[in-house]
């Protein structure tokens, strides 16, 4: 007996993840579009088996993390601070929320359509309803980056 694991759409029962996916062309291919060799217009939401899911969750943790201590010891270069001035907080609130845009609006699309990561059972057939919500949050991260990018040049 075990504890823990994680719920399969696919067996509609808990199990372990023991052989995760981490061929970097499998797990990357979702971001162009490419799933089994062909290209589908989903991407990212295409994915239907929880060895990608827990592969992908894998890359972009490491991906984070050195991503952390890159920002850590490295300043950032001239050309990207003429691009994306540091002068206040409202800056860089505007690009929290230019990220938290773009993590709403790729989440409505895993909703809507992906039922590997959002199984019917927990969130029932129809979830278009939460998929609006997702989406309307995103565009609401999105006109806060605009409008606190705009008051953070003006200080």
């Amino acid at each position: 007996m075990f504890f823990g694991g994680i719920y399969d759409t696919n067996i509609e029962n808990v199990r372990l993840v023991t052989n995760p996916t981490l061929d970097p062309m499998t797990i990357f291919g979702y971001l162009v579009g490419m799933k089994d060799s062909s290209w589908t217009l989903l991407g990212m939401a295409s994915v239907d088996n929880l060895e990608d899911v827990i592969g992908g969750h894998i890359w972009i943790s490491l991906i984070l993390i050195a991503g952390g201590v890159w920002h850590i010891v490295v300043p950032p270069f001239i050309w990207i601070r003429r691009i994306f001035p540091i002068a206040n907080g409202e800056e860089i609130l505007s690009y929290s929320l230019l990220g938290l845009a773009l993590m709403g609006f790729i989440s409505a699309v895993f909703i809507g359509y992906n039922t590997t990561v959002f199984p019917p059972e927990f969130y029932g057939t129809d979830r278009v309803g939460l998929a609006n919500i997702q989406f309307f949050l995103g565009a609401l991260a999105f006109f806060g980056f605009v409008w606190h990018s705009w008051r953070g040049r003006q200080a």
